[in-house]
């Protein structure tokens, strides 16, 4: 399978009030966003172009999924089934509304939110 993987940044804040440690307090995140997708049409890329997408395509239905979170507290933007806002909440969050936006061939199947640079949480589809 040949997959292409989109980096995009944004920052957040949020609080896990349960957690024992100090992420209980408000603080934030200098988010990393990585999105991989591939084609399932049974081509791996477009003849005409060798790409499996463009990454202008894939940023165009990305952004606005981002723009939701960008510089928000988002305690009180994520919907319910996704809180308390950890990072394997944000990459559910984001595998869930993508699979939705990108349309066949394309399919989203692997979504990455790093926490931190060397901390991610990751969610996974197998074809």
């Amino acid at each position: 399978m040949l997959t292409v993987t989109k980096r995009f940044e944004f920052c957040y804040g949020h609080c896990l009030p349960e957690h024992p440690g100090k992420c209980k307090n408000i603080h934030g995140h200098n988010c990393t966003l990585e999105v991989t997708v591939t084609r399932r049409d049974g081509r791996e890329r477009v003849p005409e172009t060798g790409m499996v997408v463009d990454f202008g395509d894939i940023k165009k239905i990305v952004d606005p999924f981002i723009q939701q979170l960008d510089h928000q507290f988002i305690n009180e933007v994520l919907p319910e089934k996704y809180l308390p806002p950890t990072a394997e909440s944000l990459a559910l969050w984001f595998h869930q509304q993508l699979h939705l936006a990108f349309q066949f061939p394309l399919t989203v199947v692997r979504v990455r939110v790093y926490e931190t640079k060397d901390s991610y949480a990751e969610s996974t589809v197998i074809l």
